[in-house]
């Protein structure tokens, strides 16, 4: 009875990248002076279960309290899985800090606790504690050789990186735990992609189009990984392919407006955006592409025109505001802009793209504690922003804030190919130059 007790790690998925867990025991297998701690743990369960979130934290958070009074093993079991569920809640709510703090406590309670060690690695990576992070993911690793999230968030972490080699390895492992899975699928033809190896990529998509049943719709799904990740190639040979099946598709045309934007076809793409928001002119997904490609194609006062036309016929929608603020910065009116960026994570208060803008804004202004508020929101909402990382990196040395938080941020974002990367590497070059004395006038310069 009580080994079967221990045996209480079932996962149920709560958000992207973090798990909560939860016994599966009858009661009559719970020790009796456990019997009330545990039904208030269930109750918590029950409320996550109906996304009443708030009630179920507190549930999770008195359950903690009163386990923390039991000395049993089955007592600190329940608790750390009660303080990994606390701790999961609260990165849903972005309370990054506190998060990381139950996630702390349940793996000190069980460092058998994979999934707690996954999500700790999530919250420190929300932060910009990279190094950290992934010594998380590394532990969640060697504490379940098979745990797929961790596999895969420690893969993404090291992409990021540039180790791709690594990387890949940790993808293998992913695989065998779990052939279908397909977010390890898209990350190892990311590898391939960035390592310049071609024939693995095909076998990887084969691969894709095979657990998606082959159909154009599926195809499409497999298209939206590519072009997330910008591998180029087998996005354009699976468009094609959809647009043979089914000529005319125009989720497939708009599909393939955005590639030719993303190989730097502008007019191309121009071309497509107004095609496809000819046939779906309530699409404003479309619309926003199509502001930023004309955007891209110094057209600034006609991307304005459509812009303000989505805002006026799509309110509600942070995308738009977010766009109408590109271009009010871009023309120089960066009043307008932040009111715009405002407006856009006040519809979506997680915008990572509007956030940094906004941090950008205040830097100009020399509001530095302003800045580094919208930079560390902006890398919590998005923690593989290369743009938001660098420029928290960048905000936090140069206020003297966390100097070392700074230098790991700016080391691990320059590891990319990014543009942000590269400036990374060039502000790690400057701190390099007046540590030896050979740039004495450099003064925080931009």
């Amino acid at each position: 009875m009580r080994n079967n007790f221990r045996m209480y790690l079932a996962a149920v998925m709560l958000v992207g990248l973090t798990q909560v867990t939860q016994p599966v025991v009858a009661q009559e297998e719970i020790p009796m002076e456990l019997k009330t701690d545990v039904a208030i743990y269930e109750a918590g369960l029950k409320q996550l279960e109906q996304k009443a979130y708030g009630p179920a934290l507190e549930s999770f958070k008195k359950a903690i309290a009163e386990l923390s009074k039991q000395p049993s093993a089955d007592a600190k079991k329940i608790l750390a899985a009660a303080a990994n569920n606390a701790g999961s809640v609260l990165l849903l709510q972005n309370e990054l800090a506190e998060a990381e703090r139950y996630l702390q406590q349940a793996v000190q309670v069980d460092p058998k606790h994979s999934l707690a060690f996954n999500s700790l690695g999530v919250a420190l990576l929300r932060q910009g504690k990279v190094a950290e992070a992934q010594k998380a993911f590394e532990q969640a690793v060697k504490v379940d050789p098979n745990q797929v999230l961790a596999l895969n968030n420690l893969a993404e972490l090291l992409i990021q990186g540039g180790e791709l080699k690594l990387a890949a390895q940790y993808l293998v492992a992913s695989l065998k735990a779990d052939p279908k899975n397909q977010q390890a699928l898209v990350l190892l033809a990311q590898v391939y992609e960035l390592s310049g190896v071609v024939e693995p990529q095909e076998k990887i998509w084969r691969a894709l189009v095979k657990l998606n049943d082959e159909t154009p719709e599926a195809k499409l799904k497999l298209v939206d990984h590519y072009l997330r990740h910008n591998v180029t190639a087998p996005a354009e040979k699976a468009i094609q392919e959809i647009l043979t099946a089914k000529p005319g598709m125009v989720e497939a045309e708009w599909r393939l407006a955005q590639l030719k934007a993303q190989q730097g076809k502008l007019a191309e793409a121009e071309t497509g955006f107004r095609s496809v928001l000819a046939k779906q002119p309530a699409n404003g997904a479309v619309r926003n592409d199509l502001v930023a490609a004309l955007l891209r194609l110094g057209r600034t006062k006609e991307a304005l025109q459509v812009a303000q036309e989505g805002v006026e016929k799509f309110p509600k929608e942070s995308e738009n505001w977010f766009m109408l603020g590109s271009c009010r910065e871009k023309l120089g009116q960066d009043e307008e802009a932040a009111i715009a960026y405002r407006r856009a994570i006040e519809i979506n208060s997680h915008h990572a793209r509007a956030l940094n803008n906004l941090g950008i804004l205040a830097t100009k202004r020399d509001q530095a504690k302003e800045a580094l508020d919208y930079f560390r929101r902006a890398v919590a909402a998005d923690a593989y922003y290369a743009d938001a990382r660098y420029n928290l990196g960048r905000a936090l040395v140069i206020t003297k804030t966390d100097y070392s938080t700074g230098i790991r941020l700016l080391t691990a974002v320059g590891a990319t190919k990014s543009e942000a990367g590269a400036k990374a590497r060039k502000f790690i070059d400057d701190l390099e130059k007046i540590a030896a004395g050979k740039d004495p006038l450099w003064a925080g310069k931009k």
